[in-house]
């Protein structure tokens, strides 16, 4: 599919999902640190996809990163990251690990399995500005085992799909409201991955299968959410209360949420139905479901504790107001500002140019200020810029790299003991020249 980036994590060779009509490419070009490692055998049986059978293990080193070069372009483009983890016992000690997962400089989760054969998948929704080109998914090791991964996924959404003015929403919970199917791509074209109604919320609700033949034609003239027939035939109805309420339980402390609601009517009523929508008591908006029209209703920003209080009332007497799927996310921390885009681009110059292999050198140059690379200082302002470059007795071979000169607010820089040849960048010879950068280099 157009735009769509498919790895399989510490596959030896790509592969496509039938399933799915998803090719799947190795990583290969996308991480530069671990190694290959396959479910135990105990685990290669039913329907288990080939994505799941390999993963990728990083014992060495605290942060280990994929870097991803999406080809959207525009002011702003927009994806849907997911990253799958199934332990599988793969190293026959049945402990699985504990591992936070980042994406770029910014916390995203923690990974804690309940028992080894465990599948887990987060996913977010994040926003790349135009300036830079590149996404990073790192995992880092915190206290118990070893970080490893199984695949990871990319895919471009509109621009007009989840509106916010937040960088990155995580989600919590896409079910499909009634049913007792998931459902992905090929079914979704974004392939979001739709989950069973797991049922864990109380409500005031009974569920039903719209009455079809065939699969209706929709008419999507002002949707763009692009939700499939198959999450829409479903839905929960309000009970012979008259109105639909459904409360949930979060263990996730997070400080704001948005919900996206879904909904289609499938039968031609005579009188629309009609009915307003609160989230936690408080009135979200009043709608009107037109047969055959698909509608995403978008709450606002919200804080909310422990859980939430979904209510649909209706306008008039004996319409009872349906819900045919949901998505809840919460938004992350953006609070990290990420290095100074043209010093983190002439560091990964640097890495690429020389292969520096050093373990730390991973993700961002300075942020976290506890993952900082070797050999590295930085400021303390935002965007962090670096200060401070040692690359003595670091094996660097070869012409002086161009990309040290977009080192700006160097003020001191070692390249002794290394076989570098040709000429340092004139910037830098200037610099030392004024008195603003220490110069260490022995050049031939």
């Amino acid at each position: 599919m157009k735009g769509f980036i498919s790895i399989d994590c510490g596959a030896a060779n790509p592969n496509n999902d039938p399933d799915l009509n998803i090719y799947y490419e190795t990583d290969d070009g996308f991480v530069d640190s671990g190694h290959n490692q396959q479910v135990s055998s105990d685990f290669m049986y039913g329907r288990l996809r080939q994505s799941s059978k390999t993963l990728r293990v990083f014992p060495n080193g605290t942060r280990n990163c994929y870097t991803i070069r999406p080809t959207s372009g525009g002011n702003s483009s927009k994806y849907l990251i997911r990253a799958a983890f199934l332990y599988g016992n793969y190293d026959g000690q049945s402990q699985p690990p504990t591992f936070d997962l980042y994406i770029g400089v910014n916390y995203w989760a923690t990974i804690n399995f309940s028992s080894i054969d465990s599948y887990i998948h987060n996913e977010i929704i994040h926003v790349v500005p135009s300036a830079d080109h590149t996404i990073q998914v790192c995992l880092v090791k915190t206290s118990t085992g070893i970080p490893f991964i199984s695949s990871l996924e990319l895919r471009p959404l509109n621009d007009t799909m989840y509106q916010t003015d937040a960088t990155t929403l995580a989600l919590y919970k896409r079910l499909n409201i009634g049913s007792n199917a998931n459902i992905r791509h090929p079914q979704d074209v974004h392939d979001r991955l739709w989950w069973a109604d797991d049922t864990n919320y109380t409500a005031t609700t009974k569920f039903g299968r719209w009455n079809l033949t065939s699969d209706p034609v929709l008419v999507r003239r002002s949707d763009s959410y692009d939700v499939p027939v198959g999450v829409l035939e479903t839905f929960s109805m309000a009970d012979s209360t008259g109105s639909l309420s459904i409360n949930w339980q979060t263990t996730i402390a997070a400080d704001k949420w948005i919900v996206y609601f879904h909904f289609a009517e499938m039968v031609d009523l005579s009188l629309l139905r009609d009915f307003t929508i609160y989230i936690n008591g408080k009135n979200l908006t009043k709608i009107s479901l037109e047969y055959l029209t698909p509608v995403t209703i978008p709450s606002e920003q919200f804080t909310s504790g422990i859980g939430f209080n979904f209510r649909f009332v209706p306008t008039y007497a004996g319409q009872s107001p349906i819900l045919n799927a949901v998505e809840v996310y919460y938004l992350l921390d953006p609070s990290r500002i990420p290095t100074a885009l043209d010093d983190a681009n002439a560091m990964n110059g640097i890495k690429t140019m020389y292969n520096v292999m050093k373990e730390s050198w991973q993700g961002d140059p300075c942020v976290p200020t506890n993952f900082t690379w070797e050999g590295v200082n930085c400021s303390t302002e935002d965007p962090p810029r670096i200060t401070s470059l040692n690359l003595s007795s670091s094996g660097l071979k070869g012409n002086m790299a161009n990309s040290l000169a977009n080192l700006t607010e160097l003020e001191y820089f070692d390249l002794t003991a290394n076989k570098l040849s040709g000429s340092v960048p004139k910037n830098l010879l200037r610099r030392a020249s004024a008195n603003t950068l220490q110069l260490r280099y022995v050049v031939g």
